[in-house]
């Protein structure tokens, strides 16, 4: 896979165990840009050339004593391109689909959102009713270019859709959340 730096990955596994841990190069990745999604998907947010590399997962299944591990993917990182008007301009599409979530009350959440698109895509987040969440407060934080909308202490006033736009000059196509 190719991707252009700063923006998003995702790589996923078939394989569906009790623990599943992800490598590049052989090493156990621990980054504060990476998170595990549904099905063992591993997302990168903001990549960067040194994202590049080999990737595997290891899942264990500790009840029937199994380990398996899956084929290496190779990641290649190129670096990003400007906002440049072109024939090479590629409408933003979706890295990962639409998806739905549940969180407890109180509790917080990270909800992501991926595009690729020549040049790279801007983002802008919305609810329900299109009403844009452009006013940080307590509530709400930005990460990684808006690539990760951050809600502190989720209560029910926010139970419902999340709208997810990824917008250059060649178009825009939105998430789902």
């Amino acid at each position: 896979k190719v991707a252009r730096s700063s923006s998003s990955v995702s790589l996923l596994t078939v394989i569906h165990q009790q623990n599943v841990t992800w490598y590049k190069d052989n090493k156990p990745i621990s980054s504060a840009r990476t998170y595990m999604g549904l099905n063992y998907t591993l997302f990168i947010v903001g990549t960067l050339p040194e994202d590049s590399g080999n990737y595997q997962c290891v899942a264990e299944n500790f009840i029937i004593n199994e380990t398996r591990t899956s084929l290496e993917g190779e990641l290649y990182v190129t670096e990003r391109i400007d906002d440049v008007v072109d024939d090479d301009s590629e409408k933003p599409s979706p890295s990962i689909a639409s998806y739905y979530t549940t969180v407890p009350e109180g509790e917080s959440t990270s909800l992501l959102c991926a595009f690729q698109g020549i040049p790279y895509p801007t983002y802008r987040w919305y609810f329900n009713n299109g009403t844009e969440i452009s006013d940080i407060n307590s509530t709400f934080s930005y990460q990684y270019e808006k690539q990760v909308l951050q809600i502190d202490r989720v209560t029910r006033d926010l139970a419902g859709l999340f709208l997810c736009h990824g917008t250059n000059v060649a178009g825009s196509s939105v998430i789902n959340i």
